[in-house]
């Protein structure tokens, strides 16, 4: 047998916190409040740039728990291979 693929299980325990860091990222976004002002260029300024850190926000969320699902998925695999190694390591 000439492939082999190796595992490292504990590589795979990889994502904690991402929501957090995307909660903590949108909150702080939102304690800024608008520091380009109420005048016509800072409603001009806020037209634009709303929309755009809203859209970013909400795909930093969703890249979040989408990556919190696969580190989850990942460390599930990774226990299986730890049982499936475990037999083979006991002589």
């Amino acid at each position: 047998m000439g492939d082999e693929t190796h595992i490292d299980p504990n590589g795979l325990q990889v994502g904690a916190g991402l929501t957090e860091t995307a909660s903590t990222l949108k909150n702080r976004l939102r304690d800024v409040g608008r520091p380009w002002g109420d005048d016509e260029p800072g409603r001009s300024f806020a037209k634009d740039y709303l929309p755009a850190a809203e859209a970013v926000s909400k795909a930093a969320g969703e890249v979040a728990a989408a990556l919190t699902r696969l580190a989850e998925n990942l460390a599930a695999q990774a226990d299986a291979h730890r049982k499936a190694d475990k037999p083979s390591t006991q002589v």
